[in-house]
């Protein structure tokens, strides 16, 4: 069994941007809007997320640190503004106090005592003996990191397929493919011979380069038709010239046969007066010598043979003057 031809180097090795040029115009389209957009979203994605890190870290440190001065200061965090400042009072044990905490804020009643984790804060009422704590929603802040990371890139999803979608079903088939399978469509025609369909709609080409091409493909067009016609009609008028030539000829080989026929009677004429004007002479002289001896022989069987002898002198001088009359008429 025959084993399959193995491609040539130069088709495995051909460059990108050669493959890439060798793609039809659509895909080649589809390849480059994609890849236009995914950049143009990638860049927007990469530059609005270190900003909103920056507010959202913003907020985060302005609200701590309200919520410090707040709390050292013994005054009720407002809501809704701050619901998510977690408060809580009761006993060391119930609120989960360290020790650490514990004993630092006996030693210091008006001080406020913050986790090593930056995440709780705590203080002791000096007026009721209560311990007061509240949470500092870390996961809270980052929580509206990812989310506004997840918002922002489907956004930037929709958008992208809004405009890709925009893109491929209403501009692209209108003001691309549309004169471009219109103008495949006229080459085609005009190569099956379609007369009625080899030029494209004027209504249809737009104000665009490719209604220029457009344009310029139905003068091309055009201009080759009216020269097909200068030339069929050039062709029509060398076929006539070409029929009547042969005319001609045909009349001038007719007139050259007459001619030939004509030279061959006169010579014919020329050689019958000369066969005539021979054969007078002789006849003259036998007629002559007839005529006197049948004056003098009186035998009557010499006047038979006589008799017959002047009949065919006689028949020889009509013969002769009949080549005289023919060579008289050739010679008119």
């Amino acid at each position: 069994m025959a084993q399959p031809t193995p491609p040539s180097t130069s088709e495995t090795s051909r460059p990108l941007w050669r493959l890439f040029g060798d793609l039809r115009i659509r895909p080649k389209l589809i390849v480059l809007h994609n890849l236009f957009f995914l950049v143009l979203a990638a860049s927007v994605y990469t530059s609005l997320i270190p900003l909103i890190e920056n507010q959202i870290e913003a907020s985060r440190t302005r609200e701590t640190a309200l919520v410090r001065e707040m709390f050292a200061a013994g005054k009720a965090l407002p809501e809704p503004e701050l619901h998510i400042f977690r408060e809580q009072q009761g006993v060391a044990a119930e609120l989960e106090i360290p020790e650490a905490a514990v004993r630092w804020l006996e030693e210091n009643p008006s001080g406020v005592w913050e986790a090593p984790s930056g995440s709780d804060l705590y203080r002791k009422d000096p007026a009721g003996g209560l311990y007061q704590r509240v949470t500092i929603p870390g996961d809270y802040y980052e929580g509206l990191l990812r989310e506004a990371k997840l918002n922002l890139f489907v956004v930037l999803g929709v958008i992208y397929l809004l405009a890709v979608g925009l893109l491929e079903l209403v501009i692209m088939p209108r003001y691309v493919y549309r004169p471009i399978r219109l103008t495949l469509a006229a080459d085609r025609a005009a190569r099956l011979g379609d007369r009625d369909h080899e030029l494209i709609d004027r209504t249809v080409i737009l104000g665009d380069e490719i209604g220029d091409i457009m344009r310029s493909r139905n003068e091309t067009v055009a201009n080759l038709r009216e020269q097909e016609a200068s030339l069929g009609k050039a062709l029509a008028q060398l076929e006539e010239l070409a029929r009547d030539l042969q005319r001609k000829n045909d009349m001038l080989e007719a007139a050259r046969r007459n001619m030939a026929a004509q030279d061959r009677l006169a010579t014919l004429g020329l050689l019958s007066a000369s066969v005539a004007h021979e054969l007078n002479t002789p006849l003259a002289v036998l007629c002559g010598s007839i005529e006197k001896l049948i004056e003098t022989v009186p035998d009557a069987a010499a006047q038979q043979r006589l008799d017959r002898l002047q009949r065919v002198a006689h028949r020889l001088r009509r013969i002769s003057a009949g080549l005289l009359d023919f060579s008289t008429t050739r010679s008119d």
